[in-house]
């Protein structure tokens, strides 16, 4: 499969590029080594396994529903209103230990608000071998949490902005920037790297792919800039009308490929017709939700496994992951917002039964 393979040479080279970023910090760089001399081994167990079952060199985690903000717009929110039992602390170490079995590479843990079950940290920190993403919101990064990630090299703190202060604070709640300015600063003085996760949209293109506006953050320590596409929460035209165009993503896209100075960038979920369509469902990774369920993206709440009665492997066999692999070339006709799993094929084939299998007892 050849889209497996250039993702995962764009992994590896997206960690080669981090790793020349480290010079100042040695033991992010020894971290960041590690972490790249593991990649031969993890591709090999995915493509162990590729006869059988599809294993994604990237998973996402939204490892809780709980967030100590309520941003407009949350994709989240919307799609999770309704509490759920989350994943125990056995649970966890289960599912990192079955991740690095079957050749995971790096892990995202994202929410809610993920510095609020600071278990799911501990459990990470087990496996240096994983490069592992952690997306907060940067409200409770304070001195205790920075020293957490001071002692464990392999997990980053991704901090979440809608752009200046003034937009972050419109979004966000007043005041926002300042406590993450403050974060920022904590890592800073304790030489650790950071990354950045910006929601791109219509509103706000020019101002995160201007040239000033990471420069501050690079005086900080930043290393990393994940820029997001905004994916509407609903079929309202005002959300629809923040989705960024089709020349606007490849505005994005080039931005982010071209800039070879002042940090990495990466555009999610960037160029795709490169890797033949949308990476969702295992083709380049999958979402478990704070509940344990299997699903094909974050933005795409459709599960018919659950990692809490199936074993990881398995649930990767999911039946409606496999359909949307089948599929995800003629899904991107009706996608909204450009998001082919909220399109209305999409939608139909989330609501059909063809792919409901009672999962064995």
């Amino acid at each position: 499969m050849l889209y497996r393979r250039l993702f995962d040479h764009s992994i590896r080279k997206a960690l080669r590029r981090g790793l020349a970023l480290m010079p100042e910090v040695p033991e992010s760089a020894c971290a960041l080594g590690r972490i790249l001399g593991h990649q031969p081994l993890a591709a090999q167990l995915r493509k162990h396994h590729e006869q059988d079952v599809l294993v994604p060199p990237l998973m996402i985690f939204s490892i809780t529903e709980q967030c100590n903000l309520r941003c407009e717009g949350c994709y989240a929110q919307a799609l999770h209103a309704q509490p759920c039992e989350e994943l125990s602390r056995p649970q966890m170490d289960s599912l990192f230990s079955q991740a690095v079995d079957a050749g995971c590479s790096v892990l995202l843990l994202a929410g809610g608000e993920p510095l609020l079950r600071p278990g799911w940290l501990e459990a990470a920190a087990a496996y240096p071998d994983l490069l592992t993403l952690v997306f907060t919101n940067g409200t409770l990064l304070d001195e205790a949490m920075a020293d957490r990630f001071a002692g464990s090299r392999s997990l980053i703190p991704i901090v979440s902005l809608e752009g200046g202060r003034r937009a972050t604070d419109a979004r966000r709640g007043e005041g926002v920037s300042e406590k993450i300015h403050a974060a920022l600063r904590s890592l800073k003085s304790r030489n650790v790297p950071f990354g950045l996760s910006v929601t791109v949209t219509r509103e706000n293109i020019g101002e995160v792919t201007g040239n000033g506006f990471l420069a501050p953050y690079l005086e900080l320590g930043c290393k990393l800039a994940v820029f997001v596409e905004y994916v509407p929460v609903d079929d309202s035209a005002s959300a629809k009308a923040l989705a960024l165009t089709g020349k606007e993503k490849r505005r994005l896209y080039w931005h982010c490929w071209l800039r070879r100075s002042g940090g990495l960038r990466i555009a999610f979920p960037g160029n795709e017709r490169f890797f033949g369509g949308c990476l969702a469902a295992g083709r380049g990774f999958v979402h478990i939700s704070a509940s344990g369920d299997v699903e094909a993206c974050p933005f795409a709440g459709y599960s018919d496994r659950n990692i809490k009665s199936t074993p990881l492997i398995d649930a990767l066999r999911s039946p409606l992951l496999s359909r949307i692999r089948e599929k995800h070339s003629l899904l991107s006709e009706s996608a909204v917002g450009g998001c082919a799993l909220r399109g209305e094929k999409a939608q139909a084939l989330f609501r059909a039964q063809e792919y409901q299998e009672a999962d064995s007892p």
